[in-house]
């Protein structure tokens, strides 16, 4: 198991990854040819997925690749390959879902009890330890004024988070001079 510098620690190698059965029993070949172009970008989703399904679509590669590897099969595989511990892998689920605006007292209590299953672990000590987290960032709505580099903008344009993407800049009024 070599130190792989594209992944910054010990990973299986290409042989290893393609005799495991996670890869040749559960992935189609467009799968494993994804994973394979995956390995020899150093993590390139995009090249992975524009290479293995054969699109020059950026907009089709960016959500495609994303739907690849949330699949729980390709998952699986790059686990084995990042020889990720199962601890790594509880704690990328954690933070998913505490990223996640669908964390309700059942979903939490949930990564509690298997937190103290599997590791042993109470989070309820874990967060009193933990920094505090960020302060959530505001949500905007299409007119809002704001502050945007000293300027006053109205906003014609919201992503999806409430953030502003186009604003109308606002004449200063005579008060401002």
């Amino acid at each position: 198991m070599p130190f792989n510098k594209n992944f910054n620690r010990e990973t299986l190698t290409m042989e290893e990854v393609e005799s495991l059965a996670e890869f040749k029993g559960r992935l189609n070949e467009q799968q494993q040819n994804f994973i394979r172009h995956w390995i020899a970008s150093g993590g390139d989703q995009f090249f992975a997925f524009s290479h293995a399904y054969n699109t020059t679509n950026v907009e089709e590669a960016r959500k495609g690749s994303y739907a690849v590897t949330q699949r729980k099969s390709i998952r699986a595989v790059l686990d084995l390959f990042l020889m990720r511990t199962p601890k790594e892998i509880f704690l990328e689920e954690v933070n998913k879902i505490l990223r996640s605006r669908k964390l309700n007292p059942s979903k939490l209590r949930a990564l509690e009890l298997k937190a103290q299953m599997l590791f042993g672990v109470d989070l309820k000590s874990l967060r009193a330890e933990a920094p505090a987290t960020p302060a959530e960032t505001k949500r905007h709505k299409v007119g809002d004024i704001i502050d945007y580099d000293g300027k006053k903008v109205r906003v014609t344009t919201i992503d999806g988070n409430g953030q502003p993407v186009e604003g109308d800049p606002i004449a200063a009024s005579p008060e401002s001079w």
